[in-house]
């Protein structure tokens, strides 16, 4: 079996009758699916079983979140020694060549180890959802072109990360990297084991011609997955930077820890990232010895890594002057200053 495809599931079952026919309807044809169920209630896992028999399914005891849900599949995969590891969100519906020139863009150059789908909007698949991942030097990162009209405009190129909800790895960049780490749960583990990825010398690839229609749904007001995305944001930056990075960017994060603080305690989360802090400090022991494992592997200095980093922030969804007029070019402009240091 040349690939595998990881369709991670949580009480999705009005999501699987739509994704799992589309997956079924490939042309590329030498894979498998697994469908990873973290504890569904929903009879998913029923269902399955009998409209789509051919489909794989490890019924994991409780919901593990993103990250080991995933990886529990994953190291079912890599045991049988698949070449390629694909990672699909349920809300989706694939193209006919997804998988097939997700396969087609890795093997183009050896030097690439994962590579990520063009997503479209579900219910209107004229506008983008994505078109590759982009992080800041600060560790935010965001979908590139999001509500741009699709033109073809962008095409196959380098990225600094791939979307984890539709993106395909090599085997041998997890055996060497590892997997999503798992005490993220969820949210900003993509970006994370893209950064490993490119730190072990590999290159990361947008392509356009593998296409999936996401049902995105956008909630600011979501506290739980900003706590997420705040909490793995800093320990994804103590783990992968150096510690001459992380001292050149140290008074940038702090100005935009404060930003970030103000606006929490405006818009009533900030004992959510309050507990981020919390967390990471208590978790120090643990994150310092990833960071070291990580270092150890490394192949590619920061110089290169941050060549593919920006220096504003996409605050999606937050209209406000003082992140466009005051604080994107504060960070865009120290920026412009410290990568030359790096």
């Amino acid at each position: 079996m040349k690939a595998c495809v990881i369709v991670l599931n949580t009480n999705e079952k009005h999501h699987l009758e739509t994704c799992l026919p589309s997956l079924l309807n490939q042309t590329f044809k030498d894979f498998e699916i697994i469908l990873s169920d973290n504890g569904s209630t929903d009879e998913s896992v029923n269902f399955v079983k009998k409209k789509f028999p051919t489909v794989k399914i490890l019924e994991n005891k409780k919901n593990y979140g993103f990250a080991k849900g995933n990886n529990l599949a994953a190291k079912v995969a890599l045991e049988n020694k698949v070449d390629y590891i694909a990672f699909l969100n349920p809300d989706t519906e694939v193209d006919r060549n997804w998988l097939g020139e997700l396969i087609k863009v890795a093997e183009s150059n050896p030097e690439i180890g994962a590579c990520t789908s063009k997503a479209l909007l579900f219910d209107n698949r004229d506008i983008l959802d994505s078109a590759g991942g982009v992080l800041n030097y600060l560790g935010h990162a965001w979908s590139i072109g999001f509500n741009d009209e699709d033109k073809g405009q962008y095409g196959k190129r380098e990225i600094s990360f791939a979307c984890g909800g539709y993106s395909l790895f090599k085997r041998e960049v997890l055996e060497k990297v590892g997997l999503f780490d798992e005490d993220y749960f969820i949210y900003c583990e993509d970006s994370d084991l893209s950064w490993r990825t490119r730190l072990a010398g590999y290159k990361i690839y947008f392509a356009p011609r593998s296409i999936v229609y996401h049902k995105y749904a956008f909630n600011l007001n979501n506290k739980i997955k900003l706590y997420y995305l705040e909490r793995n944001r800093i320990t994804t930056l103590l783990k992968n930077y150096n510690l001459k990075t992380l001292l050149l960017i140290s008074p940038a994060l702090l100005i935009l820890e404060l930003s970030i603080l103000s606006y929490a305690l405006i818009t009533g989360w900030f004992w959510m990232k309050v507990k981020g802090y919390l967390w990471n400090l208590k978790y120090i022991r643990k994150t310092l010895k990833k960071r070291s494992e990580i270092q150890s592997k490394r192949k590619v200095p920061d110089s290169e890594i941050v060549k593919l980093y920006v220096g504003t922030i996409d605050f999606s969804g937050i209209k406000n002057p003082l992140l466009d007029k005051i604080l994107n070019p504060i960070l865009n402009c120290y920026w412009s200053f410290i990568k030359r240091f790096i």
